[in-house]
């Protein structure tokens, strides 16, 4: 099912991933990759883990999506990518991706 918003646009399944060059959210509409150094700032709020690309612009990831173990891990990734970038040096880190929300589960 997927719900629509005009102010909005598309809302449904999305999948993130992120690499040593960036991260890239899509959907079935769109995909953006956005370069490390072209954040601002990672933060952690109470519901989400935010990448900020400027004061008023930043992509959201739902902590309960992600569930609390697995954004402890999303965010020390990005965040590890994240300083790399600014200072240069490639992390020694997989690349990691997230989809939500999650794909139904298949009881054969």
């Amino acid at each position: 099912r997927q719900l629509t918003n005009r102010r909005l646009g598309s809302i449904g399944r999305q999948t993130m991933s992120m690499s040593e060059q960036g991260f890239r959210v899509q959907d079935d509409y769109l995909e953006t990759f956005v370069r490390w150094t072209k954040i601002s700032d990672i933060i952690e709020s109470r519901h989400d883990v935010i990448l900020l690309l400027g004061p008023q612009y930043g992509f959201f990831l739902p902590k309960h999506i992600l569930g609390l173990e697995r954004s402890r891990d999303v965010i020390n990734t990005a965040r590890a990518y994240w300083e790399a970038a600014q200072s240069g040096t490639p992390p020694m880190l997989p690349p990691v991706s997230e989809s939500w929300p999650p794909a139904p589960k298949n009881d054969s």
